[in-house]
């Protein structure tokens, strides 16, 4: 039996780093949202944010839904970024294939936390909340509304999704 997926996170050379572990799916998605809405309100100066795809199994839809809207508010935010580093082929041929590179850095080569990944890595805490962060059909809607709107390919394949949450609301 597999572990249940979970978040890591820490801090280092002014970037907040998130690590994912296991499945990013409708069950971590609402704690990916909570915690990435927490970093972006309360950091000072703009947020540098990381996250860390290393241990990611895969993804559904609506996790890559989240990291959609994640990096949409990112880059309304003057001087932040949002960098997606370890994300294995799998994962990037997902992303890819929802345009969602055309959002966020994927493995960038240059990255200035490159030389000290694993260090990082190695000092990064288990994120917990005193609140547990429940998927819901708002935020699933949300999230595929959010990829329809990236291009006309995700708005046909997400329309089904679409119609029937917004239905059900």
């Amino acid at each position: 039996m597999s572990q249940p997926a979970a978040i890591y996170i820490g801090e280092s050379n002014g970037y907040s780093w998130i690590r994912v572990c296991g499945r990013g799916d409708v069950f971590l998605a609402p704690t990916l949202k909570k915690l990435t809405d927490g970093l972006l309100s309360a950091t000072e100066p703009a947020p540098k944010l990381v996250v860390d795809m290393e241990e990611c199994s895969g993804m559904d839809s609506t996790f890559m839904g989240i990291l959609a809207s994640l990096a949409i508010k990112v880059k309304g935010i003057a001087n932040a970024g949002l960098q997606l580093c370890g994300v294995t082929e799998k994962n990037q041929d997902s992303l890819e294939e929802l345009g969602l590179d055309s959002l966020m850095e994927i493995n960038p080569a240059q990255a200035a936390w490159l030389p000290d990944c694993q260090e990082i890595r190695a000092r990064l805490s288990r994120w917990t909340s005193t609140e547990q962060a429940r998927p819901d059909s708002k935020l699933v809607l949300d999230t595929h509304k959010t990829l329809g709107s990236l291009n006309a390919s995700n708005q046909q394949k997400f329309s089904d999704v679409v119609e029937g949450l917004q239905n059900e609301n």
